[in-house]
């Protein structure tokens, strides 16, 4: 038990005497921390960071066979593409994708897409259509002018345009049809003739003036869903814009913490091992 307390108390001397004798050379690291995070800090650029939400039709495009959800992983990918193009500095092919000067892409810092999830009762999360994009600039003022970007890469985007041109064509055709379709019941439902010949009538057969209404209402609700589907899923929309930046983000504390904790690590191996050199 003696021999217990005895080394109990030889520990605590002797992290007493370690700090005692290597105090100026840990305080030293701490303090050129603190000085390094500040220059550091003050060396680099402030940015200013904002987001926006969006959703796309691009997965309806492709898939308008499986319509339980717009799945937004294709969008998320195109977005995300962009910003191998920033970290890389490729502020030629930036500027021709977003149609945009390159004095513009050029203060653009990081750009990024994530889905977006929604937590059932069972805690679970499932994701929705929409989309969030991430972004961050060094000039707060071009935020209107990357978002109009956006919506042109997505637009003139040669895969995706072909997409939604045949999308259109399909949607066009279908408005068409509906509509021949309504214009049929309506002259068979104010025909006089009993022996009207409905067979051109792929809906069907039966003369009864009500039935063939509520037939002429259903056709006009699908022809209004597909008006409003048409309408709204664009390549890309956005759900709420980019927000306008007030302030910079503020990272010096951070920056401080890091580097400081680093040099205060660094500083103690460095004291230990002048401790341990002077026995």
């Amino acid at each position: 038990m003696k021999n217990q307390e005895v080394s109990v108390r030889d520990i605590l001397f002797g992290v007493v005497n370690f700090f005692r004798n290597q105090a100026k050379t840990i305080v030293l690291f701490l303090v050129l921390g603190v000085i390094v995070s500040v220059i550091y800090h003050n060396s680099k650029k402030p940015y200013f960071e904002t987001s926006a939400i969006a959703i796309s039709g691009l997965y309806f495009y492709e898939n308008y066979e499986d319509q339980k959800i717009l799945d937004p992983q294709l969008a998320i990918e195109i977005v995300n593409f962009l910003s191998e193009d920033v970290r890389n500095k490729n502020r030629k092919e930036l500027s021709e994708l977003l149609n945009l000067p390159t004095s513009i892409v050029a203060n653009i810092k990081s750009i990024a897409a994530e889905g977006l999830y929604r937590i059932d009762a069972d805690n679970r999360q499932n994701p929705i259509s929409k989309f969030e994009i991430k972004l961050k600039v060094y000039d707060k003022e071009i935020v209107e002018e990357i978002e109009e970007g956006l919506l042109y890469y997505f637009t003139n985007n040669p895969y995706l345009k072909s997409y939604y041109e045949v999308y259109q064509e399909r949607n066009e055709t279908i408005i068409k049809r509906i509509d021949e379709e309504i214009s049929s019941l309506k002259s068979a439902r104010n025909s006089q003739t009993r022996n009207s010949d409905f067979s051109s009538i792929s809906i069907t057969n039966d003369r009864s003036e009500s039935r063939l209404q509520n037939q002429i209402i259903e056709l006009y609700k699908q022809k209004q869903d597909y008006i409003k589907e048409y309408a709204l899923l664009k390549p890309l929309s956005f759900v709420k814009s980019f927000s306008s930046p007030e302030k910079p983000e503020d990272l010096l504390w951070v920056r401080i913490m890091t580097i400081t904790l680093i040099s205060f690590v660094l500083g103690f191996v460095i004291a230990g091992i002048k401790e341990l050199g002077a026995k």
